[in-house]
């Protein structure tokens, strides 16, 4: 053949494509939310009150109230008077039992003498106690949480060839 009608022939061509696969990821990190409702520990407390009742062991000591001391005072005026009648009666009986002055003189010289230290009170302080109160409530904390596990999704995308003949 001749080289003119070889150039003045086209010759087809063959055209190929192709697309390789592909594989599409898509991914999604994992998360997490917490909420919490702060609750906790409530205390509400009323103290107490300490009562002292010392008038038991200031009248042991001596230190009398008023009103202990205008009733004892009383009493010992009526003690002192049942005394001394006691003693006139006495002296009345020496003397009609035919007793002389010397012998009431004698009597009245023997007196019982009683002394008595005393150093350790014989009433203590009455102690007493009202009121107090605590009251506890708890109520815990409230969670909320809120997952996301996160994910990967995928596309597949297939491989082609595609073959065109061109002229």
């Amino acid at each position: 053949m001749d080289m003119r009608i070889l150039n003045s022939m086209q010759i087809p061509k063959l055209k190929i494509e192709k697309t390789y696969a592909q594989l599409n990821i898509q991914s999604r990190p994992a998360s997490c939310e917490v909420d919490v409702e702060k609750n906790g520990l409530e205390m509400k407390s009323e103290p107490f009150v300490v009562q002292i009742d010392n008038s038991a062991f200031y009248d042991s000591i001596g230190l009398k109230t008023v009103e202990t001391f205008t009733a004892e005072f009383a009493q010992s005026g009526k003690d002192a008077a049942m005394s001394a009648a006691e003693r006139y009666c006495k002296e009345a009986k020496i003397y009609l039992d035919g007793g002389k002055s010397s012998d009431i003189a004698y009597m009245r010289t023997q007196k019982s003498i009683e002394s008595m230290l005393i150093f350790i009170p014989e009433e203590k302080p009455k102690f007493s106690f009202k009121g107090g109160d605590v009251n506890r409530n708890y109520t815990p904390d409230k969670y909320t949480y809120i997952w996301d596990t996160g994910g990967v999704s995928a596309e597949y995308l297939p491989y082609s060839v595609n073959i065109s003949v061109e002229e």
